[in-house]
């Protein structure tokens, strides 16, 4: 789900970041990586392309790496290899490569991204894999709309070196349809007020597509409420839920390379406060390249949001 936001933000900041909107674009094309490790899931796809000018379209279909040889090494204590996971390309889309085998991604590991690119390029990166958490409580799967009983979840911590885990909440609507939406987002995107009658069939749905998914802020562990027994109590905050009916929340602990991504996107958006040439450049931990190699430990649990009458 968070796969999704990230991509989109990636997109973003490449035809954005950087640049002195005051004089001709002058642009030097670098390769792009988009991938994520998932602890306990299956290694995923990488996804290789390179940068455009500021000026034309980023068509990230036509800008796909072809020929390229992309390995996942798995690093042992000393930062020796351990295992090397290899990767084919996708016949269906240039620049996408895909893991061959079955083998998962281990929490609390190092891997190494080693790309060889078909002009003699290379790109490489790595990541450490936060620890893997547990729910150890959770309250009643349903709840009614800001009623007084939020839904709540403990957790235990994500272990990383040297920090608290950092996490990322995002919550996904399983039936995002317009006459689900809750009172707030029915007005702030119909005009429609809360007891008002309205035909949900003339509403244009598109209007909605950006809430199919949401994704908060990164989150230290220590901004959570501390339980005695070492776990982290969460809250699900009203504001953040857009739709009545079943809801897929996510907790997602965020490596240090995603950490960066988020912060640095963050700051590029930072709108007036910025005057042209000063957008930051993003923080990443590629050589010879830019974008993303990430991971991530993360546990999801669907709920059921009620409306006021049940």
């Amino acid at each position: 789900m968070m796969k999704r936001h990230l991509l989109l933000s990636l997109v973003l900041v490449l035809t954005t970041a950087a640049c002195d909107t005051t004089q001709p674009s002058i642009h030097e094309s670098e390769p792009v990586v988009e991938a994520y490790l998932v602890a306990g899931e299956p290694f995923g796809q990488v996804r290789l392309t390179r940068t455009a000018d500021l000026e034309g379209v980023y068509d990230i279909a036509s800008l796909g790496l072809r020929g390229a040889t992309v390995r996942v090494h798995e690093l042992g204590p000393g930062g020796e290899i351990a295992r090397t996971i290899g990767y084919e390309a996708a016949s269906d889309t240039v620049g996408m490569y895909r893991a061959v085998g079955t083998e998962r991604v281990r929490a609390s590991t190092s891997y190494r991204l080693d790309v060889r690119l078909a002009d003699g390029g290379s790109v490489t990166g790595e990541t450490f894999v936060p620890g893997a958490f547990e729910f150890t409580r959770q309250s009643d799967l349903e709840k009614v709309y800001q009623g007084a009983d939020q839904f709540e979840v403990n957790v235990t911590a994500s272990a990383y070196p040297g920090r608290q885990g950092i996490y990322v909440v995002s919550i996904r609507p399983l039936d995002p349809h317009p006459q689900n939406l809750t009172p707030f987002y029915l007005d702030a995107i119909y005009g429609i007020k809360a007891g008002e009658a309205f035909d949900p069939d003339t509403l244009d749905v598109t209007e909605i597509e950006d809430l199919y998914e949401a994704s908060s802020p990164p989150v230290n562990e220590s901004s959570w409420e501390p339980e005695a027994d070492g776990t982290i109590r969460i809250r699900l905050p009203w504001f953040a839920v857009a739709f009545y009916g079943p809801v897929q929340v996510e907790f997602n602990a965020i490596d240090d390379n995603l950490f960066d991504f988020f912060r640095y996107f963050t700051a590029q958006q930072g709108g007036s406060t910025l005057s042209p040439g000063e957008l930051p450049n993003i923080l990443d931990s590629l050589e010879g390249g830019t974008g993303v190699f990430g991971s991530m430990a993360r546990r999801s649990i669907s709920i059921r949001i009620l409306r006021g009458d049940g």
